[in-house]
């Protein structure tokens, strides 16, 4: 609570001391105010400064973009094999008759 009550009085003591604070729009005139011709200077020297630090500048070699040749050869194989296989599976007959009989006489096979 003392907390509190100490930010309370120093927001108040703040408000009391700065006339600023009283009147928010007379700061925004004290902004707007701003001479423009020092604008003006101070985005020349700037512009002055970029060009004179971009000629001293070494060239950047131009960026490689997209993927290594090997990686779309790599995707192209995968996509293949993959295609094929289902392709084979889709071909195979599944017939459980067959496999309990051989099931069976392999479970024999082995018994004996």
């Amino acid at each position: 609570m003392a907390d509190e009550e100490d930010i309370q009085q120093e927001s108040a003591d703040e408000l009391e001391t700065d006339p600023a604070a009283n009147n928010p729009s007379e700061d925004l005139e004290d902004q707007n105010d701003v001479d423009s011709s020092d604008l003006e200077n101070a985005a020349e020297e700037a512009r002055q400064a970029s060009v004179s630090n971009s000629s001293s500048k070494e060239e950047c070699p131009p960026c490689k973009s997209g993927s290594p040749a090997w990686m779309a050869t790599f995707a192209d194989m995968a996509t293949l094999l993959m295609a094929f296989f289902v392709l084979i599976l889709s071909f195979s007959d599944t017939e459980l008759p067959k496999f309990d009989s051989a099931s069976r006489r392999r479970t024999r096979s082995s018994r004996a």
